[in-house]
């Protein structure tokens, strides 16, 4: 009987690591050499009535790593931009940053972190994008799980869709979503910001006054030989 007893709670104490693939991790692939390309659809609203769009290419590339002043692994991220793809030349845009905790990951996009996925991904989970930084709180929710999405004339499949925002009324409009692929991370996100029109005889009638709508679609991905000086690397 003292054996048992003794192999029951030597049982107990044994710590079981989680699994990544089960948590999620994979939905937000972080490693060196990464990279996504995405085509980029923008329309920007003036509020003297302008209305400007544009059509370019976004490359992503996790081009370094550092541990941050908590040992947590930071990835470093360049974002470059061209008016053509495959055979325009890419041009630094700006540098963002990524990490991931036990139980989310975050995004450091302009030095503002925002938690993008929480895990371990499900229906239904929600949580709060702004945790991390000052702004009001900004519920993001996972409403499709374990789906197929069709990006560019390529099947996503398994994907999830991320609905961070649905608020409307008469003065302002703000939507956005971000679909996922397994082993890929973003292959799509679409945003709408808009104020309408509140004078008359524009109230209550959705005209946009000023505001923006803009639409990632991936194009490409997958993984680059970097060189091997510090801060260097191959756009």
């Amino acid at each position: 009987m003292t054996a048992i007893v003794l192999l029951w709670c030597s049982a107990c104490e044994r710590t079981v690591e989680p699994v990544p693939a089960l948590l999620g991790y994979d939905y937000y692939p972080l490693e060196t050499g990464f990279y996504r390309i995405y085509l980029v659809e923008r329309t920007d609203y003036a509020s003297n009535g302008g209305t400007t769009q544009s059509t370019y290419y976004l490359k992503e590339l996790i081009a370094r790593t550092y541990l941050s002043e908590q040992q947590d692994t930071i990835f470093e991220i360049e974002r470059y931009l061209s008016n053509q793809y495959p055979n325009g030349s890419w041009q630094i845009d700006s540098v963002w940053a990524a990490y991931r905790l036990p139980q989310h990951v975050v995004s450091v996009e302009n030095n503002r972190p925002f938690v993008r996925l929480a895990f371990p991904l499900e229906q239904g989970r929600s949580w709060n994008m702004n945790v991390y930084n000052s702004l009001p709180e900004r519920l993001a929710r996972i409403d499709s799980f374990n789906v197929s999405r069709l990006v560019e004339g390529v099947q996503y499949s398994p994907a999830l869709r991320v609905l961070e925002a649905a608020d409307s009324n008469l003065v302002t409009k703000e939507y956005s979503y971000r679909y996922y692929g397994k082993d890929i991370g973003m292959i799509e996100s679409y945003e709408e910001n808009l104020r309408y029109k509140t004078d008359p005889p524009y109230t209550g009638q959705g005209v946009i006054d000023f505001g923006f709508i803009v639409h990632f679609k991936l194009v490409d991905y997958g993984k680059q030989a970097m060189e091997k000086q510090a801060g260097a690397s191959v756009p």
